[in-house]
């Protein structure tokens, strides 16, 4: 059997090696936990495949799986390759009967907890929490060489095709069955059992969702975590930001105060030199303007008590988880 796989998910766990080298996915190791982890996918797949036992397709589809059952109602989704569609005239062909029973075999499927559904091309479509599947069944075609007429009068082309039998080539049906899978593709040749590789298979298909629902808690860990930490730096900026307020309102008092004591020592300069009772009013209105902008006129508890209401809101925030 020929494997042609697409990209493979990083560190997928490599599953009990099956005779046709499906799944000879490069398995690279670190840990012990990660070792234990994939040892656990590794036991479940065997699991699943030893509980499915040998899978035997019939010979009839009696009673078809209903996305399988709507596949073979409608012709124009029966797995034909496009090639073949417009010369179908007869009957599903034996091949076509057994892509059927194929389907049908993995539409089973669900009875692991997978959802299925028929796809519009005449795949199945199967569903798991994370990911959706499309399983391909066709016929696959065969290149047959036929012999095109040649001009008797072209001399140079019965001399450069004379020992030729393959000028050209038509495709034409196999007997054999294609599957794609993943972005690769399954070829069978005559000798190969095709269904032999069912529970292998679907054991993939088990094995993958396990790995996907450990990225997924791995994923929903990592975003729980990094929550935690954007909790955290916005924490440490408000207390910033706080903190900073505080201190700007300390500065901006001090300032005021420094200028408030500077010009105490003016206007009590300018009384002692002796002002005229005219200018008493003056006098006595300024003093009260300096009164009033002086930061420590109310005690210096006003001003500790209003920046401890600043601390007293840091403090909430540092306790907040």
């Amino acid at each position: 059997m020929k494997v042609a796989h697409g990209k493979a998910l990083p560190e997928r766990p490599a599953l009990p090696d099956h005779p046709s080298g499906y799944n000879a996915v490069p398995l690279h190791v670190g840990d012990a936990a990660e070792k234990a982890q994939i040892a656990a996918r590794r036991s479940l797949a065997q699991e699943i495949v030893e509980s499915l036992g040998p899978i035997r397709v019939p010979s009839r589809l009696v009673n078809p799986h209903p996305a399988v059952a709507e596949i073979i109602a409608d012709p124009s989704r029966w797995p034909i390759p496009r090639e073949m569609r417009a010369a179908l005239t007869k009957p599903p062909s034996d091949c076509l009967r057994r892509a059927f029973r194929f389907l049908n075999v993995i539409a089973r499927a669900e009875a692991q907890g997978f959802t299925v559904r028929g796809g519009a091309d005449g795949g199945l479509i199967i569903s798991s929490e994370y990911r959706n599947t499309t399983i391909r069944v066709r016929e696959k075609l065969k290149r047959v060489a036929i012999q095109l007429p040649r001009d008797p009068h072209d001399r140079y082309a019965d001399l450069t095709s004379k020992n030729r039998s393959d000028d050209g080539y038509q495709l034409q049906p196999s007997g054999l069955l294609e599957i794609q899978l993943y972005g690769g593709k399954w070829a069978e040749e005559p000798k190969d059992d095709l269904e032999a590789s069912l529970p292998h298979l679907i054991a993939r298909l088990v094995s993958d969702r396990e790995y996907d629902k450990e990225r997924a808690a791995s994923a929903a860990e990592r975003e729980r975590l990094r929550q935690i930490e954007s909790r955290k730096r916005a924490k440490a900026k408000k207390i910033a930001d706080q903190e900073a307020l505080a201190f700007g309102e300390f500065l901006e008092m001090s300032v005021r105060w420094t200028a408030t004591t500077q010009a105490r020592a003016f206007v009590a300069a300018i009384g002692a030199a002796g002002p005229s009772s005219a200018n008493t009013s003056t006098l006595e209105w300024l003093v009260s303007k300096l009164d009033a902008h002086d930061p420590l006129q109310d005690g210096p508890d006003k001003v500790l008590e209003r920046l401890s209401a600043v601390r007293d809101d840091i403090g909430e925030w540092k306790d907040m988880d």
